[in-house]
């Protein structure tokens, strides 16, 4: 479970400022192309050729356009889409700066949902038949 669908579902944030609170973190999130610049894999020659070929095919993810134009490995795509993770900012992060809740309450927060992993981590994994 995600750390914002935790705050909704134990009403720890309204409605409104889970959504809100999920497009800012969405927002801190750096582009995949920027990102595969920045690690020198792609140039930006190459990014503005498969964002043309995206606009043909926006179903289409990025990286997998990428791959299939020649530009990186699957690998490459794998590490800088973990890059990419590295580089957004967490919920918790954004809830501090914005003041969204309480340090207190924010603290609360993730006790609370670091204490539901916790409790998943310990759970017997279903048998497989």
């Amino acid at each position: 479970m995600e750390f914002c669908q935790y705050l909704a579902e134990t009403n720890q944030l309204p409605p409104t400022d889970v959504e809100q609170l999920q497009r800012l973190v969405h927002r801190s999130r750096p582009q995949i192309g920027r990102v595969l610049i920045e690690l020198g894999v792609m140039d930006l020659r190459q990014v503005m050729k498969v964002m043309s070929v995206q606009a043909e095919e926006p179903q289409t993810r990025f990286g997998d356009l990428a791959v299939r134009c020649g530009y990186l490995t699957r690998d490459q795509l794998d590490h800088a889409l973990a890059e990419q993770r590295r580089l957004t900012r967490h919920a918790a992060e954004i809830l501090h700066r914005e003041s969204m809740l309480s340090d207190e309450a924010l603290v609360k927060a993730l006790i609370g949902y670091a204490r539901g992993l916790e409790d998943r981590l310990q759970r017997p994994a279903p048998r497989l038949r």
